[in-house]
């Protein structure tokens, strides 16, 4: 699959550079973090298994971890935009309609949307969106 990237400015590559392997990290984090309860029932010995509340428990854990999980998607997709990669790419990528992609992305939308100017370092060295007031 050849997919399209968009030259960017120096900000926003320094800045996509600086962010996509913390933002890897997080996905990374964000969904083992949700499967350790499973894997608790699943590493259960055969004689003792999980009862079906302890069972029960994992599985509910696991779908609010969902919201973790979709959030680190969320922002590392949207360093994928500051990279130059195009939302068009990304929904094809996924398999998904550009408006599937619009819903992933609306919670950093202000990230997905950032381009040079937007993107400030902070003095830890992350990378953070200000946007430009626009002249009323």
């Amino acid at each position: 699959m050849s997919i399209q990237i968009r030259d960017r400015d120096s900000t926003s590559r320094t800045a996509y550079g600086d962010s996509i392997g913390p933002a890897a990290r997080a996905v990374v984090t964000a969904v083992a973090g949700s499967t350790a309860a499973l894997q608790a029932v699943m590493n259960r010995a055969d004689r003792h298994p999980a009862s079906p509340r302890e069972a029960f428990a994992a599985f509910i854990a696991y779908r609010r971890a969902q919201a973790q999980v979709d959030a680190a998607v969320a922002q590392y997709a949207a360093w994928l935009l500051v990279g130059g990669v195009t939302r068009s790419a990304l929904a094809r990528g996924l398999g998904v309609r550009p408006a599937s992609v619009a819903r992933l992305l609306a919670p950093v939308e202000h990230l997905a949307s950032a381009r040079g100017q937007d993107l400030v370092q902070g003095a830890d060295g992350t990378w953070a969106v200000h946007m430009l007031e626009a002249v009323q």
